[in-house]
């Protein structure tokens, strides 16, 4: 014979009511009964050890009220208990400004967890800027841990206007240090952190002077301007007085002196916070199925998204992109059927693209580069030759001019700026994939050749962090690369450095937050939209957000906070 499982879906619901009609009757069934103060409640000890596992260990444990037919409960508010009881029977209760405290204080002593859980949804929802901090004080005391956890969150993103409530006086050390601590604290500025630290300790500066250096320790003090360090902490008076105080101020004002050094000072006090880093731009390139795009998209690491933005006029692959007083410049390329000497310039204030001045040479493969308010374009392909020319962008008189060419014709090179000079790295000159790298100087108008890569490639990425030069990726015509290198200037030597997690051909390189973020390529059979980052302090590169739009030879370029 067939089984049939039949399902009333309203049975548990009916079994409830039925329940509480009969303890609403006081006689039926009820195996126990609470008295608080001079009321009592008739129950079913079944209905409360579901609800309550305080409850369930006083009823199925040996204690002596788990025979009892009256249990006296003290220190209980009568009104607040018969919501919870009313709860048990039929899972409704009213919260409201008024009563919320009672009812959790209650709820948490007696474990009622559902309940705790809907005072805390209730809380959340009143939470701003002015009372958040004593709604977690107050919930630490009922130990509401998910809840305090979205708390943080609430104060980690609206840091600003939490330190200037009248409550900040009252946030425990431990969360203002968790707080500060955090690469996630959403600030402007790196100032406000340290603004923030003075305020507090300074509240009750007797029992608080023996805790500041904990915060300050957190407080990225060499990221923020020379200028705010000379008119606001050298004189501060407890930094002068403390010599580990003191040492954390040497640290920052040795950043700022010894820029060449910076890869020495690197610490977690030297990596920014995400919300102070602006934003990452990928522009153009190629796409899976050898689709030249014209699409822009860009990466916030604070809310770890990427973005789609105008996209360009026109479609370009193997170009180049730099930054010049905010606004972003793409320039040249190829559009799969003529290399461009077009230039494009984005304005992120009216999520804009716009013509400029075209170049006198068409160029693919172009390397770019701005230093000291120009732009630089150099090498490329035109279509017959590779080049070692180079023009430079005046944005005075809005005109490009050729300069010094290069000692080596390169097409599809590394080029980045630092210390005042312009790098170029690797490269094709036609036949052979080149190791060689030199630099330009702006003041003679000459190239100089400095030490060689390790390997041979052009498609390369190259980007500058803490004073040194990164190059990955790239072709070196038999096989798309990982492979990465640092070139330090102070000694003219080049390291190698752990590889990329893909090999990638045609990648982009950029400096952002603190890390150098390697951007698509090609890894031989795919267009690539995964990132991934390198941390110089671990020497390891961890996946990042991935790009809607796979890309090689695009362009990138990083707006800071300032220029957005």
């Amino acid at each position: 014979m067939e089984k049939q499982l039949r399902n009333i879906s309203n049975h548990s619901v009916m079994i409830l009511k039925t329940l509480k009609r009969y303890r609403e009757d006081a006689i039926k069934l009820c195996d126990l009964v609470l008295q608080v103060e001079d009321q009592v409640f008739p129950v079913h000890r079944s209905v409360l050890a579901a609800c309550s596992q305080y409850f369930y260990a006083m009823f199925a444990g040996e204690l002596k009220e788990s025979s009892q037919s009256t249990v006296v409960l003290n220190d209980v508010k009568a009104n607040i208990l018969k919501q919870l009881l009313d709860f048990a029977y039929d899972g409704e209760i009213e919260i409201h400004s008024k009563n919320v405290e009672d009812i959790l204080r209650l709820a948490t002593q007696l474990q009622f967890i559902q309940v705790c859980d809907i005072c805390c949804n209730f809380l959340e929802q009143q939470l701003d800027t002015m009372n958040c901090i004593n709604i977690r004080n107050f919930a630490t005391l009922y130990n509401c841990i998910s809840f305090t956890s979205k708390i943080d969150i609430f104060m980690e993103n609206n840091f600003k206007d939490v330190i200037n409530s009248d409550e900040f006086k009252n946030l425990p050390f431990s969360v203002l240090k968790s707080l500060i601590s955090s690469h996630k604290l959403n600030v402007v500025l790196e100032q406000d952190v340290y603004n923030a630290v003075i305020k507090w300790v300074k509240f009750d500066l007797n029992q608080r002077r023996n805790q500041f250096f904990a915060l300050l320790n957190e407080v990225k003090l060499p990221l923020l301007s020379k200028k705010f360090i000379m008119q606001h902490i050298i004189n501060e008076e407890l930094i002068k007085s403390e010599m580990s105080c003191r040492d954390l101020l040497d640290e920052a004002k040795n950043y700022h002196l010894y820029p060449k050094m910076r890869a020495i000072f690197r610490s977690k006090r030297t990596i920014p916070r995400y919300s102070t880093v602006g934003l990452l731009f990928a522009i153009g390139g190629k796409e899976t199925g050898e689709q030249i795009t014209n699409k822009v998209e860009c990466f916030s690491m604070f809310d770890n998204s990427w973005k789609s933005l105008t996209s360009l006029w026109s479609h370009r692959q193997q170009l180049g992109v730099c930054v010049l007083k905010s606004k972003i410049y793409a320039i040249a390329g190829s559009d799969g059927d003529n290399r461009l000497n077009s230039v494009e310039v984005f304005d992120w204030s009216t999520n804009s693209w716009n013509s400029s001045t075209p170049l006198q040479t068409c160029r693919s493969g172009v390397g770019v580069g701005a230093l000291r308010g120009s732009i630089y374009a150099l090498g490329g392909y035109d279509g017959h030759h590779c080049l070692s020319s180079v023009e430079r962008f005046n944005p005075i008189d809005n005109k490009w001019h050729f300069i010094a060419s290069m000692n080596f014709a390169r097409s599809f090179p590394g080029v980045a700026s630092l210390n005042d000079l312009i790098y170029v790295i690797g490269g094709n000159d036609g036949s052979t994939f080149l190791n060689t790298c030199e630099c330009y100087d702006p003041h003679t108008d000459k190239w100089c050749t400095i030490n060689p890569m390790n390997n041979g490639r052009a498609g390369v990425g190259c980007a500058v962090l803490d004073g040194c030069l990164y190059v990955a990726g790239g072709y070196d015509g038999i096989k798309r690369l990982n492979l990465v290198e640092k070139y330090d200037p102070n000694t003219d030597t080049w390291v190698c450095l752990s590889p990329m997690t893909s090999c990638r051909d045609g990648v982009s390189l950029a400096s952002y937050g603190g890390y150098i973020f390697a951007i698509g390529g090609i890894d031989g059979p795919s267009y690539l939209n995964s990132v991934e980052y390198y941390d110089p302090l671990n020497d390891t590169w961890m996946p990042s957000q991935e790009m809607r739009t796979s890309r090689a030879a695009c362009g990138v370029a990083v707006l800071s906070n300032k220029e957005l």
